[in-house]
């Protein structure tokens, strides 16, 4: 029963809406885009279809939070490979949603393709994203919108809201809205942690030019993004090791 579920909420929150694009990178090492309509992923085997009968799947390596013996944090990669696809702006991520960083990317598969290993990846096919989100995206400052909610300030920076949450120790906070945007744009996360005897862990939601991705980081540090060309909210919670702290995250 519990399967039946899940494999429910997977194939209701995958597929997107008739015209988005679905992007990817061909096995030739180009950029090409289909009708996302239809598109979905196995939750099995984590290869994405097409209604053509094409196949793709998540490559490279994405930036996470691992600890070494001594409990202390330090940027570490992880495979791309078994990140779920969710396309539409309009359907937030679930809660559980293993989602994929920016840096990772989708492209076609030939019909010999191997999985990889445990602890391997699926090599990327070189693409200058850079460039491509340079010049694609419009990036305009009126494109930003954050909408108020209960537990946001206005900041005396033009465009900044500040949200006020709390780390709990050793497990993840549940996810709260804080602000979203309209059109693409470019937002800065800043993080100041209260607590000085603990360290913080920081995961943001976001729409990016792609699709639905997540970045991770730790610390009091700030977080650039630049969003998708859309209407979407972003997302993010904290953990604290060893000790719980209280948050506050300005978002510019």
């Amino acid at each position: 029963m519990r399967y039946l579920i899940s494999v429910f909420l997977f194939y209701c929150c995958t597929f997107a809406h008739a015209g988005d694009d679905f992007i990817y990178i061909s096995l030739s090492g180009e950029l090409k885009k289909i009708d996302s309509q239809g598109v979905y992923q196995n939750p099995e085997t984590y290869i994405i279809h097409d209604t053509a009968g094409g196949r793709y799947v998540y490559a490279g390596t994405m930036d996470i939070v691992a600890y070494d013996e001594k409990r202390q944090p330090y940027m570490a990669k992880a495979s791309c490979f078994t990140a779920e696809l969710w396309l539409s702006p309009d359907v937030p991520p679930s809660e559980g949603a293993w989602l994929p960083g920016k840096s990772c990317q989708v492209q076609e598969i030939s019909k010999d393709f191997k999985p990889p290993q445990e602890g391997e990846h699926v090599p990327a096919i070189p693409f200058d994203w850079d460039k491509w989100e340079a010049e694609n995206l419009h990036l305009k400052e009126e494109n930003k919108t954050l909408p108020p909610s209960a537990n946001q300030k206005s900041s005396p920076n033009l465009f900044c809201n500040k949200y006020a949450g709390y780390a709990p120790p050793l497990v993840w906070s549940p996810t709260s809205e804080v602000g979203g945007h309209q059109g693409a744009a470019s937002f800065r996360f800043t993080v100041d942690v209260l607590g000085r005897l603990t360290i913080v862990e920081h995961a943001l939601r976001y729409f990016s030019p792609r699709r639905w991705v997540t970045t991770r980081w730790f610390g009091e540090s700030t977080k650039q993004i630049t969003t998708g060309n859309a209407v979407a909210s972003f997302y993010i919670k904290h953990t604290g090791d060893p000790y719980g702290s209280s948050v506050v995250v300005e978002v510019c």
